[in-house]
This record gives C-alpha cells, sequence and structure tokens, in this order.
C-alpha cells in the first residue's frame, strides 16, 4: 500500500498539483475510465485526458483497453502504478542528496567574509579583491564561521542517506 503522503509529495513536485484529487481518487476507488473521473471530479473530459497523459509520462499511471460492445469504442481504464510512485519518489530524494552534498562540499572549502557592521558578506575572492576592507564603510572584513551551517547540512544528509537506505 501507498502512503498518501508520497503519492501528494510526487505529484505536486513532478506532475502539478492539479492532478492530486485525480490520484487521490484513483488511490481510492481503484481502477476507472476517463469518463468515471470526469463526473467524479466534476471537470470535462479533456481537462482530465490531459492528466492523466502527464501522469502517464512519468509511468506513475498506467491503463488497459476495453471494446464498448454498445458503441464499438475503446474505453481506457486507468489505476495507479505504486512502484513508479516509489522509483520516482526515491530519485527525488536521491537528487536532494546530491544537491545537500554540493553545497557541504562548497561550504567546507569556501571562506566567507562579512563586514562587522553588516554591510557586505563576501567570498574570499571578492574580500582578496577588496583587500579584506569593507567597499561602503571601510572596516577589516571577519571570516564568517560556518560551523553551524556545516552541522545542519551533515545532519540533512545522514537522515536523506536514511531515507534512502528505507526506500531501497
Amino acid at each position: 500500500m501507498i502512503s498518501v503522503k508520497l503519492l501528494r509529495e510526487v505529484t505536486k513536485l513532478k506532475v502539478g498539483g492539479d492532478t492530486l484529487s485525480l490520484v487521490l481518487l484513483l488511490k481510492k476507488q481503484g481502477e476507472l475510465s476517463e469518463f468515471e473521473l470526469a463526473e467524479q471530479l466534476k471537470e470535462d473530459v479533456n481537462s482530465i485526458r490531459n492528466k492523466l497523459y502527464r501522469l502517464q509520462q512519468l509511468n506513475l499511471i498506467s491503463y488497459k483497453k476495453s471494446k464498448d460492445a454498445t458503441k464499438g469504442w475503446y474505453v481506457y481504464f486507468w489505476r495507479l502504478a505504486p512502484e513508479s510512485f516509489r522509483y520516482v519518489h526515491k530519485e527525488m530524494v536521491e537528487s536532494e542528496l546530491q544537491e545537500e552534498e554540493a553545497k557541504l562540499i562548497v561550504e567546507k572549502r569556501e571562506r566567507n567574509y562579512r563586514c562587522k557592521n553588516g554591510c557586505v558578506s563576501m567570498s574570499s575572492d571578492e574580500a582578496l579583491d577588496a583587500h579584506f576592507s569593507c567597499p561602503q564603510c571601510g572596516e577589516v572584513l571577519t571570516i564568517i564561521d560556518n560551523s553551524k551551517g556545516i552541522a545542519q547540512l551533515e545532519k540533512r544528509i545522514a537522515k536523506l542517506k536514511k531515507s534512502i537506505d528505507k526506500l531501497s
């Protein structure tokens, strides 16, 4: 069983919040045709199809088609693909982990400087160009202690790694 929280997060970030009601309805009712979805969500069929196709592009839903006995048209019955939601969610967490690790490398490598009066904050290259004095007030620039930021990033990275382990 896939959690509503995971469905919400993946749907909002990857497909758009406008598809969330459709996804939650499919979770609740299982398999529905685009006409049933349109009727229950009180939207036109073309709008529903647009949302379904956006979800299908990421393989978050699947369908089976059946021929209507009376009209001879094909009717598509849509359902969620829970494993795809889990896979996309794991990719999102892994991407976030990579971003946080890159930030950590920068934070550990870079030294930033700040004016005592709070006028400016700048990188070590910029501080060197300014001869380590504030271009606005002339005060000497001091190194910014980023140890708290580094500690927060390390905690966040550990949390993301733990989350990825749970998803695997």
